[in-house]
């Protein structure tokens, strides 16, 4: 997320203390957009661009990590059983983004 603050010369710690979890990620772009303009001048389908964008990057860098994006104990033995008894699309997520597929 810093260097997406940094190319929209954004103190990466004032945007982490104004965003919070559960901010969805089309809002703060609304916010601190600024280049190549405004986010709230944005039309929706620029702004929907820019979240792939942005969502992207951050799970880039999270693949990258130790540790980044894992699966936690017992989650696929609970998707699994929620498959055989006909619940067939189911997630669960932390933070999750769209661009992030298994």
């Amino acid at each position: 997320m810093s260097l997406w603050c940094t190319s929209q010369s954004i103190d990466p710690r004032q945007f982490a203390m104004e965003a919070q979890h559960g901010t969805r990620t089309i809002d703060l772009l609304k916010k601190f957009q600024r280049v190549p303009k405004e986010g709230s001048e944005m039309s929706e389908e620029e702004l929907e661009r820019e979240v792939e964008r942005l969502e992207g990057m951050v799970v880039d860098v999270a693949r990258g990590m130790e540790g980044g994006i894992r699966v936690l104990p017992g989650v696929e033995e609970f998707l699994k059983g929620l498959r055989e008894v006909g619940f067939e699309n189911w997630g669960i997520v932390t933070s999750g983004a769209s661009s992030f597929e298994t």
